[in-house]
């Protein structure tokens, strides 16, 4: 029998379609915007993002926040910015801010922070965010250690409605990354194979121009056009202007997802 290596590629539209006991290596995309603005902040210089659910509760709470090295990245419920927030999660917002280098974040968001629970919930812990920004990062990394441990790969969608329902600008991020993923393991000539909702997600590719185009045709842009910029979409479409590969290390004591990150070399 062959000991080559084999890759087994599956996607998950929701956190709650995850083959938990495969102990996939992930890779969890929020598109528009919390992976993109996640990966903005660590290209800004930040130290670790702490994503929670209320960030008035985290506040009251945990007395050990300093509020000089923290900054507090929420919006509300129409998506402007959050009555306690420095910041809301927009990408062109955090790309043109100042003295970002080795601040601490709360972030919230609510898809994001709710999924990444979910999986942990279920007992998987390798988690990476990602996003068009950091494409080719985020999947050399996880690639190479699916290579390396013997793993399945599984591109988690957060989706909308608490988790509860697939969206087009996360399908289509996760064929893009897909897309990238096969490539990868052709270069290194490694055998794989693809799981139906992967097949899915690549026709998407077909159907549009580009990401950014089927980043406006999603529902997540259509209800949200009111405080989502077109050109803030746009910057979640932007590819490959991250080398950072953001990764869940923890999960604290108050309930919220500890995100460090390193570069991919």
């Amino acid at each position: 029998m062959s000991n080559k290596p084999f890759v087994l590629l599956q996607a998950a539209l929701t956190p709650s379609e995850i083959i938990a006991e495969d102990n996939p290596i992930c890779i969890y995309i929020d598109a528009i915007r919390a992976s993109a603005t996640v990966v903005s902040f660590f290209d800004m210089g930040v130290k670790q993002l702490r994503l929670c659910e209320d960030e008035e509760k985290i506040l009251a709470e945990d007395e050990t926040i300093d509020r000089d090295k923290y900054l507090i990245c929420a919006e509300d419920v129409p998506g402007d910015c959050a009555p306690m927030a420095d910041c809301s999660p927009s990408v062109i917002g955090v790309r043109a801010m100042n003295m970002l280098k080795d601040r601490m974040i709360l972030f919230h968001t609510t898809n994001g922070t709710r999924g990444i629970l979910q999986l942990y919930g279920k007992g998987i812990h390798d988690i990476y965010v990602g996003t068009v920004l950091n494409m080719d990062a985020v999947v050399k990394r996880v690639v190479n250690r699916a290579i390396e441990e013997g793993r399945p790969i599984c591109i988690v969608d957060s989706g909308r409605y608490d988790c509860r329902i697939a969206t087009l600008d996360d399908a289509y991020c996760t064929a893009k990354l897909a897309s990238r993923i096969i490539d990868l393991l052709k270069e290194k000539n490694c055998p794989y194979e693809l799981m139906d909702p992967i097949k899915i997600c690549l026709h998407l590719l077909n159907g549009f121009e580009n990401t950014f185009e089927a980043y406006k045709a999603s529902s997540t842009a259509i209800k949200c056009a009111a405080h989502i910029s077109t050109e803030d979409v746009a910057m979640c479409a932007s590819e490959n202007i991250s080398r950072f590969v953001p990764y869940v290390s923890s999960i604290d004591r108050h309930g919220c997802v500890i995100i460090d990150a390193d570069i991919e070399r």
